[in-house]
C-alpha cells in the first residue's frame, strides 16, 4: 500500500461517515416512505417520465443537505484546513451508503419476487458519490468549534458561511433542477401526446380507406350478373382515398390535442401517412412538438391487392380481371326457334372459394 493511498484511508473520518449513512437512511425514509406517498395522487397525474424528474429531484437535494451536515459535523469536531481533505471521507460515506441502500433493495426484491439487479443502480452509486462529494462545496474550511453553541455565533467570520450561502445555493440548485424537469417532463408529454395522435389519426384515415373499399366490394357481392360482379376487380386503390380519409384523421387528431398537418396516401403499398402538430407549445423554447404516424390496409379474405389494383381473392391467388371467356360450340345447322321456345338464361353464380371481406387497418410505425 502506497503512502498517499495510506494516508487518505487514514484520514477518513468513520464518525462522519456512519452519520452519512444513518441520516441517509433516516431521510429515505421520511422523504420517499411517509412524504411522497402523501402526494400519490398528484404524481399519478402527472407523466411518468416528470414523476420519476421529481423523484431525482428529491434525491438530490436531501442527499446535498445531507453531505452538507456530515461536511459540517466533521468540520466541528476535526476542523477543515481545505476542502480536498474532506473528499476520502465522503467518498467512502457515499459508497457505504449505497451498498447499505443496494443490500436493502435486494432484500425487498427477493421477499416481492421482483428483479434483483437493475442498471439503475450503477446510476444510484454515481449520484450517492456525486452528491456527497457536492456538499463539500457549500462547507468552508475553519477550524475545530469547542465553544458552547450559544458563543459559536460570535467565533471566526468564516464559520457563518453555511448558513450564508447554503440557503441560496440549495435554492438555485432545486429552481434550476425543477426548470429543467418542467420543461423536460413537459417536452416528453407533449411528444408522447403527439405520438398518440399521429397513430389516432393514421388509423382513423386506414379505417375510412377500408370502409370505402368495404362499400365497393359490397356493391360487387351483391351484383345479379358479371359485369356488375367483375367491376370491382381491376379498381385503382387509390381511387377510393377520397376526402373521408383527411376528415376521419382531422376528427382524431383534434380529439387528442393536436392539428393534422398533411396526409398522403401510397396506393401501391396501401398505406396512408398523417403529420401532426401538438396544440401545446414547449414553455422552454414555445415549438410544436410535430409526430408523423403510418397506417396500412392488411388484405385477409374477400378483396385482395395486386399492387394498387383491387380484386378478389379466390384461394390464393388475386384476382383483379375477369376471367376469359370460354368459347361455344357453332349450333348446328337446324330450325330457328321461336322466340318462345328459347331457354332463360341460368341465374349469375359467384365464383367459388371467396370469402367474406375481412380487411384490417394497422399502425406499421411511427416518428
Amino acid at each position: 500500500m502506497t503512502g498517499p493511498l495510506r494516508d487518505a484511508i487514514r484520514s477518513i473520518d468513520r464518525r462522519a461517515v456512519a452519520l452519512f449513512v444513518g441520516l441517509d437512511l433516516t431521510t429515505y425514509v421520511l422523504v420517499f416512505w411517509l412524504l411522497v406517498p402523501s402526494f400519490s395522487r398528484v404524481l399519478l397525474a402527472v407523466p411518468p417520465m416528470t414523476a420519476a424528474a421529481v423523484g431525482w429531484v428529491l434525491s438530490i437535494v436531501r442527499l446535498t443537505l445531507v453531505s452538507v451536515v456530515v461536511v459540517r459535523s466533521s468540520r466541528s469536531r476535526r476542523g477543515l484546513v481545505a476542502r480536498p481533505d474532506v473528499v476520502p471521507t465522503m467518498v467512502t460515506a457515499g459508497l457505504v451508503a449505497w451498498c447499505v441502500q443496494l443490500v436493502l433493495g435486494v432484500a425487498a426484491a427477493l421477499l416481492v419476487g421482483a428483479p434483483v439487479w437493475r442498471w439503475r443502480m450503477l446510476l444510484d452509486l454515481v449520484a450517492w458519490v456525486g452528491f456527497a462529494l457536492v456538499g463539500i462545496l457549500f462547507v468552508s474550511p475553519g477550524q475545530p468549534e469547542r465553544l458552547p453553541l450559544r458563543y459559536r455565533l460570535a467565533a471566526e467570520r468564516d464559520r457563518g458561511s453555511l448558513s450564508l450561502w447554503l440557503l441560496p445555493a440549495v435554492v438555485a440548485l432545486v429552481t434550476v433542477t425543477l426548470l429543467a424537469v418542467v420543461g423536460i417532463g413537459s417536452a416528453t408529454n407533449d411528444r408522447r401526446e403527439s405520438s398518440t395522435a399521429a397513430d389516432a389519426a393514421a388509423l382513423a384515415a386506414a379505417d375510412a380507406w377500408r370502409d370505402r373499399v368495404g362499400v365497393a366490394f359490397g356493391a360487387a357481392w351483391s351484383a345479379t350478373d358479371p359485369v356488375g360482379f367483375w367491376a370491382f376487380a381491376g379498381t385503382d386503390l387509390g381511387s377510393l382515398a377520397d376526402g373521408s380519409l383527411s376528415a376521419a384523421a382531422s376528427s382524431y387528431a383534434a380529439a387528442n390535442g393536436a392539428q393534422l398537418r398533411s396526409l398522403s396516401v401510397d396506393p401501391v403499398r396501401g398505406q396512408v401517412t398523417v403529420q401532426v402538430e401538438n396544440d401545446a407549445a414547449v414553455p422552454t423554447n414555445g415549438r410544436h412538438v410535430q409526430a408523423v404516424a403510418t397506417a396500412r390496409l392488411r388484405f385477409e379474405s374477400g378483396a385482395c391487392r395486386s399492387g394498387r389494383l383491387l380484386g378478389f381473392l379466390v384461394g390464393a391467388s388475386c384476382s383483379t380481371s375477369a376471367p376469359a371467356a370460354t368459347p361455344t360450340a357453332s349450333p348446328t345447322p337446324g330450325p330457328t326457334p321461336s322466340p318462345s321456345d328459347s331457354p332463360a338464361p341460368p341465374p349469375f353464380v359467384r365464383p367459388a372459394g371467396i370469402g367474406g371481406f375481412d380487411v384490417q387497418a394497422e399502425l406499421t410505425g411511427n416518428r
